[in-house]
């Protein structure tokens, strides 16, 4: 009676649970429906077998299932789009991080051992979009701060992310391993790992475990020092990406100078682009004068030929215009 359904008729009477006049009881209808799904979705693992990655189990979730936290960033949907291809032209490499928390508010419910997403939001929304209704995830064992540090090192080297955010996430990383230092015995998505000893926390923790140099990391901390208005200010106007003018920035100690010193920034930029753009004006009218000059020399040349040679200019005229011609 199944194999009788469509898969959208037979998701549809999972989702609805809609059981009337059958025999099959709800729960195989559930399981032969997600089989059924999984069956037609694209893309396919690979599964790290070198020990690299984050260290856990891996489980078969529910995609469903998975809590996602609505401070989490949008989704980027050109990244999803790229994922996707990706995934049906090779596999999903890298498998989504979960951590699993009590007490998480799902649905208006409370949930115990939820397994709550901490690294692969794109990857896991890209694999739902080619008709996945399961996915397989890296469960971990960690506390808030090692959780939000998986998170960090996920979004460091996966994400597109502005100078500014940037930069903010890795004061957090070193605000966070500063706080913990144990925190070095944390499961990261990184190659370079210390080579002995706990990590002195700090600056010098994150340039050596985020493959950064001190002076990188101690401006990062600059800039995300800079106050809440200038970060506004920075995005309003475009200069989030520009670590020289946030850098410039944060050398004011005050808010209020801050913006101001983000505003001198881009009103310095506004006229160099200007000044760019009349340069160029410039420099085509300039090029259509020369080519007038040169049209208005030719009639002058073409009047001085006399009527018996003139065929024979236009034939030599024309014998270059081919060889040029040829030639490009």
């Amino acid at each position: 009676m199944v194999s009788a359904l469509t898969d959208d008729e037979l998701i549809a009477r999972w989702v609805s649970y809609d059981t009337s006049g059958w025999t099959i009881e709800e729960h195989d209808l559930r399981r032969a429906a997600v089989k059924r799904r999984e069956e037609t979705a694209l893309g396919h693992y690979r599964l790290a077998t070198d020990g690299k990655g984050a260290p856990g189990r891996v489980s078969r979730l529910d995609i469903h299932e998975i809590y996602i936290s609505p401070q989490r960033r949008p989704i980027d949907e050109a990244r999803v789009s790229d994922l996707m291809r990706s995934i049906e032209r090779v596999e999903l490499l890298h498998l989504p991080v979960v951590v699993l928390r009590d007490g998480v508010l799902f649905d208006d419910e409370e949930v115990d051992g939820a397994p709550v997403l901490v690294a692969g939001r794109h990857r896991l929304e890209a694999w739902r979009r080619l008709g996945h209704l399961r996915i397989n995830a890296v469960t971990v064992t960690a506390d808030n701060i090692e959780a939000e540090l998986i998170e960090i090192s996920e979004n460091l080297h996966r994400a597109e992310l502005t100078a500014l955010q940037r930069d903010e996430q890795i004061a957090r990383w070193i605000e966070l391993t500063a706080a913990k230092p144990e925190a070095d015995e944390v499961p990261r998505q990184l190659d370079a790992k210390p080579k002995g000893g706990r990590p002195e926390g700090g600056t010098r923790a994150a340039a050596r475990e985020l493959g950064l140099s001190e002076a990188d990391a101690r401006r990062a901390t600059k800039v995300a020092s800079l106050s809440d208005e200038a970060k506004a200010t920075a995005r309003e106007v475009g200069l989030d990406d520009n670590r020289t003018a946030l850098l410039a920035a944060a050398k004011e100690a005050e808010p209020e100078r801050q913006v101001v010193k983000i505003k001198e920034w881009n009103a310095a930029r506004e006229l160099a682009a200007a000044k760019a753009a009349v340069a160029k004006k410039q420099e085509k009218a300039a090029d259509a004068v020369t080519e007038e000059i040169a049209i208005a020399d030719f009639y002058f040349a073409w009047s001085s030929i006399p009527l018996h040679r003139r065929e024979g200019v236009l034939a030599e005229i024309g014998a270059r215009l081919v060889a040029s011609q040829g030639a490009a």
